[in-house]
Order: structure tokens, then sequence, then C-alpha cells
């Protein structure tokens, strides 16, 4: 069901954002013309055809069941036989309870959603209606802005923050992890990368795309691939420790975990506050230093904070975790 309304949110603002930007098309207005004067009834024989391929499909199906039970239960049994590590199995089991629960997907998808919105508003129309939009409020230069699209892509990462109630998911189960024979940074470390791998990806890809169609210079790819990278390492370290700061593990549904527990509120305000503050000190700098001083002082914080909260992970977080 999640997957299901994802796709069809982004197909609507793709259709949307083709709409708004072809409007004066003679296409879009024979595609209007056609939908206007469509006669229904042309569609029954293709539903005719559909039926009849639906009820083959089923038909076939049903004399393929016991064949296709046989070389499931291989499968199963092939699959069940390989090896695997511990830090695996865990990370394994993050992604299974991650994406079979809609109410999870949903309310933390909205980061790799937000890059995907914008990287697609920006190869359509090249930038040129949000790149003259912060110009004429801002009067920066296209450097700054391409480094601002790089912090914004570093804020929605913390509408993603799954890592930020991983631990108070366990629930009251938490004794069967903490019992088996895995070191507690292990099974910190697998929670993270798993929040790590839903955004790292997908600004990846974003990066790429833009610079395809945008031929940005070298300095304005490195911040946009980079910066929203860092940004997801810190998210995903602030959001574990900060859970194991302030541990939910007694619920009677995940949705209070996930909308309502401490360490999400601290996760998405904290974090909305700070990269604000990145956004401000990026226009305030922009105007006394070269764009090179600029990028150079906002990586550095974000490496700086990205070590702080990795140091404070496998030291003090891991504590406690064992105390638990």
């Amino acid at each position: 069901k999640a997957v299901l309304t994802l796709i069809i949110l982004i197909v609507a603002i793709v259709i949307y954002e083709f709409f708004m930007l072809n409007m004066d098309s003679p296409f879009i207005v024979d595609m209007v013309l056609w939908m206007v004067q469509f006669n229904p009834l042309v569609m029954i024989p293709l539903i005719a055809v559909v039926l009849g391929i639906f009820i083959l499909g089923n038909w076939l199906n049903a004399l393929l069941l016991n064949r296709e039970t046989r070389s499931g239960h291989v499968k199963v049994i092939a699959i069940g036989t390989k090896a695997t590590t511990p830090f695996r199995a865990i990370l394994k089991n993050e992604n299974n309870r991650y994406f079979n629960s809609p109410t999870m997907m949903l309310n933390t998808l909205i980061g790799p959603l937000g890059m995907i919105a914008i990287t697609i508003w920006i190869m359509v129309d090249h930038g040129n209606t949000l790149f003259s939009f912060i110009q004429a409020q801002m009067g920066v230069s296209i450097e700054i802005i391409y480094l601002l699209i790089a912090l914004i892509f570093a804020t929605l990462p913390v509408l993603t923050y799954p890592a930020a109630f991983s631990i108070s998911l366990e629930g009251k189960q938490l004794w069967i992890l903490r019992s088996m024979p895995i070191p507690a940074y292990k099974i910190l470390s697998a929670k993270v990368l798993f929040n790590i791998l839903l955004l790292a990806p997908v600004s990846t890809v974003c990066a790429v795309l833009m610079q395809t169609v945008l031929q940005m210079s070298v300095l304005s790819f490195i911040a946009l691939l980079i910066i929203p990278i860092l940004a997801s390492v810190m998210v995903s370290y602030a959001g574990v420790f900060i859970n194991l700061c302030f541990p939910k593990l007694e619920f009677e549904s995940e949705a209070a975990v996930i909308k309502q527990s401490m360490s999400s509120f601290i996760m998405m305000l904290g974090g909305g506050l700070l990269l604000a503050g990145l956004l401000g000190l990026t226009v305030y700098l922009s105007s006394l230093l070269a764009f090179e001083a600029v990028l150079a002082i906002i990586m550095s914080i974000f490496v700086l904070l990205d070590t702080v909260l990795i140091v404070l992970t496998y030291t003090v977080g891991q504590r406690m975790f064992n105390h638990l």
C-alpha cells in the first residue's frame, strides 16, 4: 500500500510539472481536446481483452500452482542454507521491518521524494524558475545557489529518520537482541547504515542527473554530491544517539513511536533548526567570502558534526545501549 501510494504521488507530481511547463504546447492542446471529446464506448473492446487475459492468467496459474510451490520450497531451502553474518542479519531485519510498515514509510520517505521532485523540476525547467527566484530574493551568485540547493538536499534527510526510533521499535523484545553474542557497535552500525542507505543513493543519483543537465562547475558538483551524504550520516548517527537518550520501549502501536516519541520530535526540530541556521550562514558568508571559502566552511561544519556524533554513538551511546 505504501509503495503504491508513493508511486501515485510521484506520477502526479511529474504530470503536474509537465502540464504546468508546457501549457502552450500544441501537444497539450490536442490532448485536452481529445479528453473532452473522448467516447467511453471505444474502451469496451479493450476492457474485454484485458478481462480475457486476466482470466487466462488465473487459469494458467492454477494449473502451475503445484509446480511453483515446489520450486518456491526449493528456493527457500537454498536461501536458508546460505551463511550470513550477524551484521547482515540485523541490517536485513531493519530493511524488512521498514518496507513492511506502511506507517513507517509514509511518515519518513518525504526526504527522498522531495529530492526526486526538486530534481525533476530543475531538470525540466533547467532551474530557470528556482534560480531566478533565489537571485531576485538574495542576490547571490550561481555557485552559491547550487550550494543552497545542496543544503536543501541536506535538510530533507531530517524528514527521513527511521534511525531515531529504530531502538524503540525493538520494544519489550530488546532483551533478545542484547542477549545475542553480537557487539553493541555492530547493532548500532546496522541501524545507522540502513538510514544512510535510504538517503545517500537517492541524493547521489539526483546530483549526477542535475550535473548532466546543468553542467555545473566541479566545486558546485562536489557540493551537491558530498553535502547531502554528510547530512545523511549526521541524521543517521544523531537519530540513533537521540533514541538511546530517549528510548520508548513500551507502546501500543508503532505509530506512537514514529510520530509521538521524544526522539522523533527532537530529531526533526533540532535537525531542522540546525540546517536552517546553516542556510542562513551560507547566505551571510556569501556576501563576505568567495564561494570556495564558503564551501570549505560548510563542509567542515558537517565533517565536525559527523565526527562528534560518531564518537558519541560508539562510546556513550554504546554504554547506554548495554544498560537499556
